[in-house]
């Protein structure tokens, strides 16, 4: 998945950009998890 694909490619790099990256696609996952759970739900 290209989700997978850009959290490996964040986790590789330890810079704060790219922890910042991650973070933000943290959350991203979770509001998508949200809308999944109410859509299905």
């Amino acid at each position: 998945m290209l989700v997978d694909l850009l959290i490996s490619r964040a986790a590789r790099g330890p810079g704060q950009l790219d922890m910042h990256r991650s973070a933000t696609l943290n959350c991203r996952l979770r509001a998508l998890l949200r809308r999944a759970g109410r859509l299905f739900g």
